[in-house]
C-alpha cells in the first residue's frame, strides 16, 4: 500500500491550493505492460481511507484490483477529485477504461455527486449504506450514467432499506442498470464479507 498526498490548485480563490492525502493500494504485474481496474473507495464520515481500503484488500487483490481511497478530512472540488484520480491513472497501472466509484454512507452521497459530475468516466458505481435522499434519481440527467449497485444492511436505523429499493426502481425506470443486495444481517455499515457479491456483481454487469 502506497500514502501519496496530492496538491492541486482549487477553483475556489478563497481556499487557495488543496492538499489530500490518500492510500494506494498497487499491484505488481505478472506480464508486461499489464494493467489494472481501479476502485476508487469514499469512506464514510469519521472514517479514513487507510481503513476503507482495508475493508476492500483481501478480495480487491483476489480480483486483481487496485484501490484508491482518498481521505475526506475536507471538502474538494470535482475538479479536485477528478485530477487525484487522473494523477493515479497517470502514474500506476491503472486501466482507464476499467474505472469503478465506490463509497459507503457519507462517502456514498459524495460519490453520487462526483457521478452525476462525470459519469461517462465510470464502467459502474457501488453505493453502500447510502442516504436516502432521491432528488438526484429524478432530476439528473442519468442519460449517461453506467451500472449502479446499491448494498444496503436490511437493519441499517439510518436509511430504510425501502427508500433504497425506490431508488433502484426510478434509475431503471430511467434506463439505468441498477440492483440492489440486501444484506439480512447488516445495519449502517459495509462489512468485508460482502465484497465477493460486490466483486461478482462487478465483474457480471460492467
Amino acid at each position: 500500500m502506497i500514502e501519496g498526498r496530492f496538491q492541486a490548485k482549487s477553483p475556489d480563490p478563497v481556499l487557495g491550493s488543496v492538499s489530500v492525502s490518500y492510500y494506494l493500494l498497487v499491484l505488481k504485474p505478472v506480464k508486461a505492460r499489464e494493467r489494472f481496474p481501479l476502485l476508487v473507495a469514499l469512506h464514510g464520515r469519521n472514517g479514513n481511507g487507510r481503513d476503507y481500503l482495508e475493508v476492500w484488500r483481501k478480495e480487491a487483490e483476489k480480483r486483481r484490483f487496485m484501490v484508491l481511497a482518498p481521505n475526506r478530512d475536507q471538502p474538494y472540488s470535482n475538479e479536485v477529485f477528478y485530477g487525484l484520480v487522473k494523477e493515479a491513472l497517470k502514474h500506476y497501472s491503472a486501466e482507464k477504461k476499467k474505472m469503478y466509484l465506490a463509497g459507503v454512507s457519507a462517502g456514498a452521497l459524495v460519490g453520487r455527486w462526483f457521478l452525476i459530475a462525470r459519469p461517462a468516466f465510470w464502467r459502474g458505481a457501488v453505493l453502500i449504506a447510502s442516504p436516502t435522499g432521491d432528488q438526484w434519481t429524478t432530476e439528473a440527467d442519468v442519460s449517461r450514467f453506467p451500472p449502479v449497485l446499491f448494498v444496503h444492511g436490511e437493519k441499517d436505523g439510518q436509511f430504510p432499506v425501502q427508500k433504497i429499493a425506490g431508488h433502484v426502481e426510478t434509475l431503471k425506470s430511467r434506463g439505468v442498470r441498477s440492483e440492489l443486495i440486501q444484506e439480512a444481517e447488516g445495519g449502517h455499515e459495509h462489512r468485508p464479507e460482502w465484497n465477493e457479491e460486490i466483486f461478482d456483481w462487478i465483474e457480471k454487469n460492467t
